[in-house]
């Protein structure tokens, strides 16, 4: 089924590269800029809330254009927002993330509804069960995976002395590496059928006078 396959393959993709962007940006906050933890909860505060406030009208707008727009929107901007992490400073601030990360929350709020839409599309209502097992084991399964991937990297580009400029280096290849992920996920979205996922419009009955 096309749409179990692409929801599976964009959301071990997805839910591996938005993984790796909270690790690194926790840690470039934390460690490079010296945040608190404090600080950086409230950096991840109104990116939580724009999603809050966001993730609701997603799935009717997938039910109005159809899982590739909304999919391909989402992960688009995903893309963009992560290269745009990936371009941190070492002597950087708040400007330098936050803008970011709000494009994080906004691709983050159309991409997830029409990707457990499209992980249902199509599957019998005996095997739905199976499918939703199967579309929660690849997400736990793309952040596992992803992250310590990409966390290899990050540390490989650091190398053995832990300064700032060396940390940021190794933040930077992360986050690219994120990017990466989320440029092919965006990739394999567009190749979803256009009407997956979109509702049928109501035809009114006519009634005999």
């Amino acid at each position: 089924l096309p749409g179990v396959r692409t929801a599976n393959v964009t959301l071990f993709l997805n839910a591996g590269g938005l993984a790796a962007s909270l690790f690194f940006v926790t840690l470039y906050l934390q460690v490079v800029l010296g945040y608190s933890a404090f600080a950086v909860s409230a950096v991840f505060a109104p990116v939580t809330l724009l999603i809050l406030v966001l993730s609701p009208h997603a799935a009717r707008l997938t039910g109005r254009y159809g899982v590739r727009t909304l999919l391909t929107t989402g992960l688009a901007l995903l893309t963009a927002g992560m290269l745009l992490l990936a371009r941190v400073p070492v002597e950087g601030g708040l400007l330098d993330v936050l803008p970011a990360m709000l494009l994080l929350a906004l691709g983050s709020a159309l991409a997830y509804a029409p990707t457990f839409v499209a992980a249902s599309s199509g599957v019998p209502d005996s095997d739905q069960g199976a499918a939703a097992g199967l579309i929660g084991a690849t997400q736990e399964l793309g952040t596992a995976v992803c992250l310590a991937v990409l966390a290899y990297a990050a540390t490989a580009t650091t190398g053995p002395v832990a300064s700032p400029a060396a940390l940021t280096a190794g933040y930077r290849t992360g986050l690219l590496g994120a990017a990466a992920l989320l440029a092919v996920a965006t990739l394999v979205a567009l190749r979803t059928p256009r009407d997956l996922g979109r509702t049928p419009p109501v035809t009114p009955v006519a009634t005999a006078d």
